[in-house]
């Protein structure tokens, strides 16, 4: 057994994760942060893994989450192939535990250093995204955290991937709903501590399209306009998507989120028919209409000159925010 005993809260999870399941496992610290920790637990032939939140009663203050905010998140059963399915939840002593099967190959954050993607593999994922997040925002509900450590992947041949933790769900008319959480980078600009906007579905449309930039290989930098964004993203992926497949993105990472795609089922029609095309295609790479190098140029050279601007304004402070 493996895990480590330097934090209290760690040492209740192992020792209440052995009372639950037998001295017969085997227990590995696998991720944590500031929602709870997950543990990947062999018991027998099988693996699961083991999210653990602590807690505090609805009348405290704490940094900790509540218990009503805890049960929230755990009482959702979704019954959706590209959603994580909680398979059995148990609570000891103000610690919340959720089981679900564990994924061999983990997190998309874990395997992007090695996986390399072609285009068709890419709109794959984006599409099955697309059908977990369709299901979510049908229930009114917006995740708030999608990100590539919040996707797990089930296999890679072939390609399967689910969206998972649910810790910072949030009904679409929910009271917390103009608190800002989640992962900075992948916020979008309405959701910044200068933005002051409510959460809504735009926002989980936001962080899906930045998160599969960010897997096939682009970092956007700060500050984030509409020209600065769309120079830094034809410039990084001109030479491994179509144009067709950059103006999805580009379409999802909109700074405005008036001018966003908004709507799940649009955007999986508009992938699913880059997908035929690619699948009607003999080489992936033939025949796809691609940003010419004039207008990359232009849109980046513009784009790269006003980020260089700013930066100097804001003495680079923004742009090192992650």
């Amino acid at each position: 057994m493996s895990i480590d005993l330097s934090s209290s809260s760690k040492k209740k999870h192992h020792d209440d994760i052995l009372n639950k399941f037998g001295l017969d496992v085997n227990i590995t610290l696998v991720g944590s942060g500031g929602f709870g920790c997950v543990y990947k637990v062999d018991v027998s032939e099988n693996c699961y893994a083991i999210k653990a939140v602590d807690f505090v009663e609805d009348n405290q203050i704490s940094e900790k989450p509540t218990r009503s905010e805890v049960v929230i998140e755990a009482m959702r059963d979704f019954k959706h192939e590209r959603l994580l399915n909680i398979m059995e939840r148990f609570e000891v002593d103000y610690t919340l535990y959720m089981v679900s099967n564990f994924c061999k190959y983990e997190t998309l954050e874990q395997i992007g250093g090695y996986l390399k993607l072609d285009e068709y593999h890419c709109l794959l994922i984006l599409n099955q995204l697309l059908e977990g997040l369709e299901y979510l925002h049908s229930q009114k509900l917006i995740h708030r955290d999608i990100k590539p450590s919040n996707v797990l992947v089930e296999s890679i041949d072939p390609t399967r991937v689910i969206l998972a933790d649910f810790g910072l769900l949030l009904h679409e008319h929910g009271n917390r709903a103009d608190q800002m959480c989640g992962t900075l980078y992948y916020l979008p600009p309405e959701i910044s501590p200068t933005g002051g906007k409510r959460f809504t579905f735009a926002a989980d449309i936001y962080s899906l399209g930045l998160t599969i930039i960010s897997m096939m290989g682009v970092h956007i930098q700060f500050p984030r306009t509409s020209l600065t964004v769309k120079g830094q993203v034809i410039q990084g992926l001109r030479e491994k998507l179509s144009k067709a497949t950059i103006d999805i993105l580009l379409d999802m990472i909109h700074p405005s989120p008036s001018l966003r795609a908004n709507f799940c089922t649009n955007l999986k029609k508009r992938v699913n028919q880059v997908m035929k095309t690619l699948e009607n295609t003999e080489n992936l790479y033939q025949n796809r209409q691609m940003y010419e190098d004039i207008e990359e140029t232009a849109f980046y050279k513009i784009g790269y000159f006003l980020n260089e601007v700013v930066d100097i304004i804001t003495n680079t402070k923004t742009a090192n925010i992650i």
